[in-house]
């Protein structure tokens, strides 16, 4: 009888070991299969600032710099993102962009992209990705920002005075100097380099960008919307306030 026990059961695990690996294989095909017919995309963000960096910063700041993700160069900084999630088009399909991924159906030599920052052909490179990488001037668009800004539903968005200190809760232009490092002051871009690009890192304005979401460009800050508007786009209070 024990016997006979003994030899039902190990039937029955070797129905179970057969049956999971037949799991296993259906699984590792459908996988194999999905990957044939899609190739992967990437997409960032490469903001420049061009400038005397030797002039403009101290040793110490250019550390700093590049302690949050900036490449100091000879006659320019810049920092190339990912860009954290967008809805694009690929060769005419809607697309996601998430943690600077998305998918391309097959494997064509050129995609066709359109982007919230404009249109983009983009060839297929000797590992089978597709690269791209939308540049933005940091002086230009900081400059935007600091000018009056006309909406027809909202009135001007003008910016208070450089070296303004605030506080949370006031009112503000744009959350573009609340980084986490910031000191709460809006600073000339030109006058004091190191300071406005430390304040602008991880800022709301710096978030959005990154989202490609209506302030992407210098070109829309603050033109069709209220004040600090790309506060509200990404969930975040459009008074000033701390990270």
């Amino acid at each position: 009888m024990f016997k006979k026990y003994v030899s039902i059961v190990l039937f029955v695990m070797l129905v179970l070991s057969v049956f999971t690996g037949m799991i296993a294989a259906n699984g590792e095909d459908v996988s194999n299969e999905s990957h044939d017919d899609e190739s992967v995309g990437k997409a960032f963000i490469k903001l420049k600032y061009e400038l005397d960096t030797e002039k403009a910063f101290t040793h110490s700041e250019m550390d700093e710099l590049q302690s949050l993700g900036w490449t100091v160069e000879e006659d320019q900084i810049f920092r190339l993102s990912k860009v954290q999630e967008a809805e694009i088009e690929v060769n005419g399909i809607q697309t996601p962009v998430n943690d600077g991924l998305f998918e391309v159906e097959g494997s064509p030599d050129t995609i066709d992209i359109r982007t919230p920052a404009g249109t983009y052909s983009v060839s297929r490179n000797s590992e089978g990705e597709y690269i791209l990488v939308h540049e933005e001037d940091f002086y230009e668009m900081m400059d935007s920002m600091d000018r009056v800004h006309l909406s027809d539903e909202h009135g001007e968005i003008s910016p208070l005075s450089y070296g303004k200190k605030y506080s949370p809760g006031e009112w503000v232009h744009c959350n573009r100097f609340n980084g986490p490092l910031s000191d709460d002051v809006h600073y000339d871009k030109a006058k004091n380099p190191f300071k406005a690009v430390r304040n602008f890192t991880g800022s709301d304005c710096d978030m959005a960008l990154l989202r490609w979401l209506k302030c992407y460009s210098h070109d829309h800050c603050n033109i069709e919307g209220p004040a600090a508007a790309c506060s509200t786009h990404i969930g975040h209070s459009a008074l000033y306030h701390r990270h």
